[in-house]
C-alpha cells in the first residue's frame, strides 16, 4: 500500500497554522525504515523561520521538514485523546520474549542527544553562512550594475587612456581655434583625417551620412550617436522637402515661337532628364550605405573606412550642382574642389562647395 506523503511546503503550511507549543501527532516514514508507519505526539515549536520541531520528551524530537522523513499527515491532538493514542500504540505493540527486557542505557542516550544538537547547531550556522554568502554576491552584482550605468552615462571608451586623451586633446585644440576665429559653426571632427561642419542647414542633411548619423549633446557638446535605425527614418522624412530647395528639380516645360529656340530647349530637357536619373541612381546607392552603416553595431574609426560614406554624399551634391548650374560650372566645378579639400585638408563642408552661379552666368555656360 502506497500512502501518499506531504511536500516541504506543504509541511511548512501546516506547522505555522499550529500555535506555539500545542500538542499535535506526526504520522511519517524514515527513509531509511519505509516499512513502518511511526506515530509520534508532542509538542511543536518553531526553531527557525522554515523548520519546526515536535519534542515528545526531552531527547525525542523530530524537526520538520527533514529530507529523512516522509510526512504523511499532521493534526492536532487533545490531552484526552493523546492518552486514548498511547493506550492504542501499547495495545499493538509486538509481545517481548520472557527473559528479556529493555535495558536504559543513560549515556549512549545524552552522546546520541549531544550528537544531535550538535549537528543542528552546523547545519543551522551552515544555512547562515550561505545566506550571508547569497548577501555579498547580490552587494556585489548591484556594484557591478552601478558601475555599468556610471560607465554609458559617462560615455566611456574602451580605448587606451592615452589614444582617448590625444583625442580630446585634438577635439580641444580645435574649438579653441574655432573660438578665436569667432566662427559660428566650428568644426567636427569625425575621425583622423576628416573634418566636418559641426551643424549643417537641414538642406544639406541629404548629401552628408555622418550629420544624419550624429547629433550634438547639449550638455557635454560632445556629438553622439543616434539610436540604430533613426538615421534612415530622418532622412526618408526629410528626402522630398530637401531635394525641392535645390534649383532645376522640379521639369517645367517651355515653348517659344523660334523654332530654332526649341531645339535649345528640347536638347537641355534632355540633358536634365539625364542627370535626374543619374541623381536617382546616386540616391539609391546613399540609402544603401546609410542602412547599412545605421544598422552597424560600431562605426569606422579611420578615414579610409569612412570616406565610402562620405564620396556618397559627395556624389549626390555633385549632381544637385549640375543639375543647377551646368557641369562646368556646377558639378564639375564642385567634384574638383570636393577632390582638393578632401585630399589636403580632410574637410567636407557641403554648404561651402555648393556654389549657386548668378543667373547671366548661368544663361552663359555652353553645357544648359
Amino acid at each position: 500500500m502506497s500512502l501518499a506523503t506531504l511536500t516541504d511546503q506543504a509541511v511548512r503550511d501546516l506547522c505555522n497554522s499550529f500555535a506555539e507549543g500545542s500538542r499535535v501527532k506526526a504520522k511519517y516514514f524514515h527513509t531509511r525504515d519505509l516499512a513502518n508507519l511511526r506515530t509520534l505526539r508532542g509538542t511543536i515549536s518553531c526553531v527557525e523561520d522554515l523548520f519546526f520541531t515536535i519534542r515528545a520528551s526531552t531527547t525525542g524530537y523530530i524537526r520538520l521538514p527533514s529530507d529523512t522523513l516522509l510526512v504523511i499527515s499532521l493534526e492536532s491532538c487533545s490531552t484526552t485523546s493523546a492518552t486514548r493514542d498511547e493506550a492504542e500504540d501499547a495495545d499493538r505493540a509486538p509481545p517481548q520474549p520472557a527473559g528479556e527486557r529493555t535495558t536504559i542505557q543513560p549515556e549512549a542516550t545524552q552522546m546520541d542527544s549531544t550528537v544531535s544538537q550538535l549537528f543542528d547547531l552546523f547545519k543551522t550556522q551552515a544555512v547562515a553562512t550561505e545566506r550571508q554568502l547569497q548577501q555579498i554576491q547580490r552587494n556585489h552584482e548591484e556594484q557591478l550594475r552601478i558601475l555599468r550605468d556610471e560607465m554609458v552615462r559617462k560615455n566611456f571608451d574602451s580605448t587606451p587612456q592615452g589614444a582617448k586623451a590625444a583625442g580630446q586633446d585634438v577635439e580641444s585644440l580645435i574649438r579653441i581655434s574655432e573660438a578665436m576665429k569667432g566662427s559660428d559653426n566650428p568644426q567636427w571632427r569625425l575621425c583622423a583625417g576628416i573634418l566636418l561642419p559641426r551643424f549643417l542647414p537641414e538642406k544639406f542633411m541629404i548629401v552628408s551620412i555622418p550629420h544624419l548619423l550624429f547629433k550634438e549633446d547639449p550638455l557635454t557638446g560632445e556629438m553622439i550617436r543616434l539610436p540604430k535605425g533613426t538615421a534612415l527614418i530622418n532622412y526618408k522624412s526629410m528626402l522630398s522637402n530637401c531635394k525641392l530647395q535645390f534649383p532645376n528639380q522640379m521639369i517645367v516645360k517651355t515653348s517659344s515661337k523660334n523654332p530654332k529656340d526649341d531645339a535649345i530647349i528640347g536638347m537641355t530637357g534632355e540633358i536634365s532628364a539625364g542627370v535626374r536619373a543619374q541623381i536617382e541612381r546616386a540616391e539609391r546607392m546613399f540609402t544603401d550605405l546609410l542602412t547599412r552603416i545605421d544598422e552597424a553595431k560600431e562605426l569606422p574609426t579611420t578615414k579610409s573606412e569612412w570616406m565610402i560614406f562620405i564620396d556618397a554624399g559627395a556624389s549626390v551634391l555633385d549632381l544637385y550642382s549640375t543639375l543647377s548650374n551646368g557641369f562646368a560650372r556646377g558639378g564639375g566645378k564642385l567634384a574638383q574642389a570636393y577632390s582638393k579639400a578632401i585630399s589636403s585638408t580632410g574637410r567636407f563642408d557641403p554648404v561651402s562647395l555648393f556654389q549657386i552661379e548668378t543667373r547671366q552666368e548661368r544663361h552663359n555656360d555652353p553645357f544648359r
